[in-house]
């Protein structure tokens, strides 16, 4: 076969090997861009530490509560809540802020390290437990294979697991008579409580401080939100940007005093640090990633849904109109938004399998960046110069690279897309 031939059926190949190589860098090139973007447009962040109250005298009688003020700590609670006082002391934070629930458990929690730190605690509202609705005073015993005894604890224990993988009007059964144990009807409702809660906790922060440097953490501000298990746990999965999956939450079960550290703010989203001790990686896997962006768009729809319930509920054709004008307006821009969302994640998806394992999980714009840097040492090399070594991020920098004190978190959270719900016999534990 001559070689003529052979060239003009190499074409094809040779033409799409092109296109794939220049849909690359237009990939890679959007993945930046909307970083820098980011970056950009950067809020103060804030480090925020949460809280599981002490055991309590419902934990003790396997009692399912969530209307305040609630029963006492447990004795054993309180020598937990002096445990907690020594734990916190011992992590060399210097707290400057507590919040608790209006529930009496989260405040005797606080209380022995707010007598020594001279804080005053807050009591807010949105730190409650996840309201039970009809489904309160539930019997939280366990069968010997980690099913619940109480259909109703398996019913507010499931409505959880389907708020946090993003069926954000799930309903919680509510009950028929008044009750405070009525309120978080889907996951809209719990979500718009909790996060009124956090706001006020960072605007709180914002104006202690004066010098709050823009686009960087603040090292001062470093509030303690006592809460409770199931607020805890559904409110990461339903706005961390790294969330971890089901299976991983339920098999490190948050006990009492158990502690998760966030940090973020508002604006830009929050990042989950560590979970009961655990160490977690700031930069999520592909699926996770895709999983976040679906269940931040699934939200806009859902609110405007449920914006529209409470206005026709409210027997107001007006404001139902009005709801719908801006439930479809939002709907819209999540939309818009989403395919660079997905982009972007899938931008650095293909970084991280192209680029040296030293630069995985480092940004797009800062893989570059050291690339660029080592290729130039590289060069210097050959010609005789000394080569400047070239240092793996560490965890703190955010690098996915796992250092001996991460080796844990390195295989702790799976996708919370991929890892779906839980088995029944993970749920061991009652989420009060």
């Amino acid at each position: 076969m001559s070689m003529s031939v052979l060239a003009v059926r190499d074409r094809p190949i040779r033409a799409f090997s092109c296109w794939l190589k220049r849909l690359c860098v237009v990939v890679l090139a959007v993945g930046m861009l909307v970083a820098s973007s980011a970056a950009a447009w950067a809020a103060t962040s804030m480090t925020l530490t949460f809280v599981r109250h002490a055991q309590s005298m419902e934990n003790v009688e396997n009692i399912l509560g969530s209307i305040p003020p609630g029963p006492d700590l447990s004795p054993l609670g309180q020598t937990q809540a002096q445990a907690l006082k020594d734990t916190l002391i011992a992590k060399g934070v210097a707290y400057d802020a507590i919040y608790t629930s209006t529930l009496i458990r989260t405040a005797q929690t606080a209380a022995p390290y707010a007598q020594y730190a001279g804080l005053t605690p807050v009591a807010l509202n949105g730190l409650l437990e996840v309201r039970a609705g009809a489904n309160e005073l539930a019997s939280t015993l366990t069968n010997p294979d980690g099913t619940f005894v109480d259909p109703r604890m398996t019913s507010y224990v499931d409505v959880q697991d389907r708020w946090r993988l993003a069926s954000w009007l799930t309903p919680m059964p509510q009950s028929p008579t008044p009750t405070l144990a009525n309120g978080d009807v889907n996951g809209i409702a719990f979500f718009d409580r909790t996060n009124a809660a956090i706001q006020k906790i960072y605007w709180d922060e914002m104006n202690k401080y004066s010098s709050f440097t823009a686009d960087a953490l603040n090292p001062d501000a470093n509030p303690l939100a006592f809460s409770h298990n199931g607020t805890i746990t559904s409110w990461v999965m339903m706005n961390v940007k790294n969330p971890p999956s089901l299976d991983f939450v339920n098999k490190n079960f948050l006990g009492n005093t158990g502690i998760v550290v966030v940090k973020g703010n508002p604006t830009d989203g929050w990042t989950l640090v560590s979970w009961n001790g655990i160490a977690v990686p700031e930069h999520p896997s592909l699926a996770t990633a895709l999983f976040v962006d679906y269940r931040d768009w699934a939200l806009a729809g859902s609110r405007a849904v449920y914006d529209v319930q409470l206005a026709m509920a409210a027997g107001d054709p007006a404001l139902v109109l009005q709801k719908v004008v801006e439930g479809a307006g939002a709907v819209v821009k999540a939309t818009a938004v989403l395919p660079g969302k997905v982009v972007g994640d899938v931008a650095s998806a293909i970084a991280d399998a192209i680029r040296p394992p030293a630069l995985a999980g480092a940004p797009v714009s800062t893989a570059s960046t050291r690339l660029t840097s080592a290729r130039t040492a590289g060069a210097a090399k050959v010609r005789g110069a000394a080569a400047v070594p070239i240092t793996p991020r560490t965890a703190a920098a955010g690098s996915r690279t796992a250092s001996p004190s991460t080796t844990k978190a390195a295989k702790a959270p799976a996708s919370a897309a991929s890892a779906g719900r839980s088995a029944r016999s993970d749920r061991i534990r009652p989420a009060a």
